[in-house]
């Protein structure tokens, strides 16, 4: 068939695979501007994940920015981000979209997940 190898002088390639144990028990403690601290459970009232393969991660000093959905949807006339200064800063936002909350089927397609809600 005249088939020849793509990889050097193999038919074959290494990739390398990770491994990630999620513990499902990740800290997020918030200072504010007033130094009262708030320490947040996991599952309860915070949800924190990461794609990088690192042991931990830390953000340290830095400004928290609450954007919504975070979802910026212009062919459906819809940006959480407009006025809001993000550059520099942690940005929280909610999980899905504003149509799961409300159960309006209107602005992004009701209950059917969408792009936007992941």
């Amino acid at each position: 068939m005249g088939l020849r190898p793509g990889n050097g002088d193999r038919y074959t390639q290494d990739v390398p695979l990770a491994w990630v144990m999620v513990t499902n028990s990740p800290m997020l403690n918030i200072v504010g501007a007033n130094k009262q601290k708030m320490a947040l459970t996991y599952d309860d009232d915070q949800v924190v994940g990461t794609r990088r393969q690192t042991g931990a991660a830390a953000i340290d000093n830095s400004d928290v920015v609450f954007v919504g959905y975070g979802i910026n949807a212009p062919e459906r006339d819809w940006n959480d981000y407009v006025g809001v200064d993000v550059k520099g800063k942690t940005v929280t936002m909610r999980v899905n979209d504003p149509d799961l909350s409300t159960q309006d089927t209107g602005i992004l397609n009701g209950n059917a997940m969408t792009y936007y809600g992941r």
